[in-house]
């Protein structure tokens, strides 16, 4: 599957089967996340891995007790060591760790759907209770939680904005590209001689 299919195809599934992920496949999803681009190459994300089921019915109830959570096969806490992009980010360091660990996160859920595994990124959670339950330390921050396991029936896509409405070229507002629209009157005129207008 070539990438643009493998990000159109990806979808935040809430859905589990009872299908185990194998370790193979596992440690794929997380080296995706290990090479996802970072500031500065400050690798601040830290990935907590969680299998047992005790401990995933927590971090549901912990995620404002979203019970699907549980059902997945595995969930990848997604965790930061902010402070080491502080110190030579100062002010952006925060923005910079949590852009980081952003792309992690994409780049884990692209590979877990070229494995055909389902997943989705779960940022609404207590992180207190996040943190109690996994003892991660005060220093460490918490971005989210991705669940993974197999779907026997993946949701359909949903709707995404007309690239018209959402692309600029060279200023806010400006919707024409000086380089498509020769293209575009090229193809106009082909259109009017094949249909003889």
């Amino acid at each position: 599957m070539d990438i643009l299919n493998l990000i159109k195809n990806r979808r935040s599934v809430r859905k589990y089967s009872s299908k185990k992920i194998s370790d193979e496949v596992l440690y794929s999803i997380l080296e995706a996340g290990r090479w996802a681009p970072c500031a500065g190459n400050i690798q601040n994300s830290r990935f907590i891995v969680v299998r047992d089921f005790e401990k995933k019915r927590q971090i549901a109830n912990a995620c404002l007790e979203q019970e699907w959570i549980d059902e997945a096969s595995v969930l990848v806490v997604v965790c930061s060591d902010t402070e080491s992009v502080k110190k030579h980010y100062s002010k952006k360091g925060k923005m910079y760790a949590i852009q980081n660990t952003s792309a992690a996160i994409e780049n884990m859920l692209l590979c877990a759907t070229g494995f055909g595994v389902g997943s989705c990124w779960i940022g609404a959670f207590s992180e207190n209770e996040l943190k109690d339950i996994l003892e991660i330390t005060d220093e460490i921050e918490i971005h989210a939680v991705i669940s993974l396991g197999y779907t026997e029936s993946p949701p359909l896509p949903t709707n995404r904005p007309q690239q018209n409405t959402i692309m600029f070229f060279e200023k806010w507002g400006n919707k024409i590209d000086k380089n498509i629209a020769p293209l575009n009157e090229k193809i106009k005129k082909k259109v009017r001689r094949v249909l003889g207008r």
